[in-house]
């Protein structure tokens, strides 16, 4: 079905991002007039995305239709967008999260000198998700994949600092290493099948080395994104130095396009059962094994909050490229499932950790004991999440641990779920600590009393509703998320 309004998700956030421009720039009032204007402009342009997108809801998840525009003289080869049950339960919980990060971050860049240019990107950063996500075709997505490349560059590097415009360089030199790995990918598969098309069928059905090597150059070229080993350098420094409804935003959505990019690759371009009898998924196996390994290591020996977290996230993204190797529908409906659910509880922990940080200016964890009396409501839903993270029923993580353990033994791959089992363990390493700490130790910091002292409730209720969202969905009789998961599944696997 062709329906152009299922563009303006995209198109909302943009015009909020050169109405903020408008008003700062050319409104003749006052300046805090301005920034309450500017405030109302970008939490309303990403709550209508949100909104808007609820009325589609009927007909992708229950109807099981597929929208389609298409724009055949753009570029030649021309530009596509799909919004199906997997690009549909993609923008939906983004559009949730995103929502909620822009209402946080109104307060948390109060006093901000480039308040107004840092929100200028992230609304252009919501955008070009939109339509990455809703992308039909590979050259589309390489489009808005470049796009938000430079978008995101702004906020890694918002700060100025040194640190900060070197993390923002080493992101954009590898996000455009892994742009070129794409064009290549394009211009190989182009030439070869005449498509770019993200297919309801895969079309590319025969193995042979040209093919092949499209294949894996454009896995690994998204796996730049996503943060996959051994392309995760840049995560580590990235998301640390950016400001937290950035890191936020980093974390919990941005590397999920490089997922979400590899994913269409494997499951509506290349025929599964080729990639099975080719044995690619088995490189693919192994990547995602270290990467989980790697990640889960590296966050226990770090001490900055935001560093723990970041390297975190790349344990994280181990487990979505394991779910789409192993081939099968539990395995897939693991990945599909954890990249709402890490969506929700990576932002929920990094808000909270800015939240902390806000308030106290401590981010090492070893000074964080007290918190939890002065901050309860802030460390109850880091908690909350972090108890997630390593996947305790019935809250969220549990389902994707469950569904992946399930997909490694139905394929034959049963030391994975040790695997799983070692990463929980290392997420309870270095998750309780803090947890112990902020709770039953005492403050040996100067900046944490007894005296109960939150954060505004602007940037509270975000942080508590992504929390709570960790929970409800999985002792409620509907699980709203796991059941669009499991929509999304089937349409891949067709």
């Amino acid at each position: 079905m062709n329906n152009y309004l299922t563009l303006l998700p995209a198109f909302f956030p943009l015009v909020g991002a050169f109405l903020i421009l408008i008003t700062k720039y050319f409104m003749p009032v006052e300046i805090e007039l301005k920034d309450r204007i500017n405030d109302f402009i970008i939490f309303i342009s990403t709550l209508m995305s949100f909104l808007f997108l609820i009325g589609f809801y009927p007909y992708i998840i229950s109807g099981g239709e597929t929208f389609r525009i298409a724009f055949p003289r753009l570029l030649l080869l021309g530009i596509s967008f799909k919004l199906d049950a997997l690009s549909f339960y993609m923008v939906f919980i983004v559009a949730f999260i995103w929502s909620l990060i822009m209402l946080y971050s109104i307060d948390y860049m109060q006093h901000d000198r480039e308040r107004t240019r840092f929100h200028f990107f992230v609304l252009l950063n919501f955008s070009g998700s939109m339509a990455f996500f809703m992308a039909g075709d590979l050259l589309t997505m390489f489009l808005f994949f470049e796009a938000l490349t430079i978008f995101s560059y702004a906020l890694v590097a918002h700060d100025e600092t040194k640190i900060a415009v070197k993390a923002a360089n080493r992101y954009i030199f590898l996000s455009l290493i892994g742009g070129l790995g794409i064009l290549s990918a394009i211009i190989i598969i182009h030439t070869n099948t005449g498509s770019l098309a993200f297919a309801d069928i895969p079309y590319i059905v025969e193995a042979t080395p040209l093919l092949g090597f499209a294949f894996f150059i454009s896995i690994l070229s998204f796996g730049i994104k996503a943060g996959i080993f051994p392309f995760h350098i840049w995560l580590p420094v990235a998301h640390p130095t950016a400001p937290s409804p950035a890191s936020a935003i980093l974390s919990g959505i941005m590397i999920k396009t490089g997922a979400f990019g590899m994913m269409r690759i494997m499951y509506n371009m290349y025929d599964i059962n080729m990639i099975r009898e080719a044995n690619w998924h088995i490189y693919l196996l192994i990547i995602a094994g270290i990467t989980i390994i790697l990640g889960s290591l590296g966050a226990v020996f770090e001490y900055d909050i935001k560093r723990r977290l970041a390297y975190s996230s790349i344990g994280q993204i181990g487990y979505i490229m394991l779910g789409m190797a192993l081939l099968n529908y539990n395995g897939l409906l693991g990945d599909v499932f954890h990249l709402s659910a890490h969506a929700v509880m990576k932002a929920c922990l990094f808000l909270a950790a800015g939240a902390i940080i806000h308030k106290t200016g401590e981010r090492d964890i070893r000074r964080f004991g007290g918190l939890g009396k002065m901050m309860p409501v802030t460390m109850f839903s880091f908690s909350l999440a972090a108890l997630a993270m390593i996947g305790l029923p019935p809250l969220t993580g549990f389902i994707t641990k469950w569904e992946l353990s399930l997909g490694a033994i139905r394929s034959g791959q049963p030391y994975y779920v040790i695997l799983l089992l070692i990463s929980s363990i290392l997420n309870l390493i270095y998750y309780s600590p803090i947890i112990i700490s902020a709770f039953f130790k005492d403050s040996i910091s100067e900046n944490i009393t007894t005296k109960r002292n939150e954060v505004s409730w602007r940037m509270l209720y975000p942080i508590l509703i992504l929390a709570l969202s960790t929970v409800i969905f999985d002792i409620i009789p509907a699980n709203i998320p796991l059941e669009m998961a499991r929509k999304a599944t089937e349409i891949l696997l067709h």
